[in-house]
């Protein structure tokens, strides 16, 4: 399973239960990286991806799962790849996750969104132990 999430520059993820910016080119990148796959998400992240898969919180192994608002730790265990999203900006937020130093980035990208002038992407691999 991949797991997509998204941080500000403080690793923040949410703040008062939701998200803390959306960006309509993000969720395109989103969807383009989940095509081989089911995208999985919650009912509120649903209006983002309108005509994109069905949410379901039941994932698969190849599923793909975009998380907002969720502390993505409980799931780790059950991926083999996450991807972090970086606004590249500050946000307020109360709920804040860093990758866990059992977790290799592989690659780092940046792509230009519509709400975001650059938006970093982390691909990361979990290490073998």
């Amino acid at each position: 399973m991949t797991i997509f999430i998204c941080l500000d520059d403080a690793d923040g993820l949410a703040f008062n239960h939701r998200r803390q910016s959306r960006d309509r080119v993000l969720c395109e990148h989103i969807a383009a990286l989940s095509q081989k796959g089911v995208l999985r998400m919650n009912a509120s992240s649903f209006p983002l991806f309108s005509g994109i898969n069905a949410p379901n919180i039941c994932a698969h192994p190849n599923d793909f799962c975009f998380l907002e608002c969720a502390d993505p730790t409980p799931y780790l265990g059950f991926a083999s790849h996450l991807t972090v999203f970086r606004w590249n900006r500050r946000y307020p937020a109360d709920l804040h996750f860093s990758v866990p130093e059992c977790w290799k980035k592989v690659r780092e990208i940046e792509f230009e969104g519509s709400s975001h002038p650059t938006i970093t992407q982390e691909d990361y691999v979990k290490c073998e132990n």
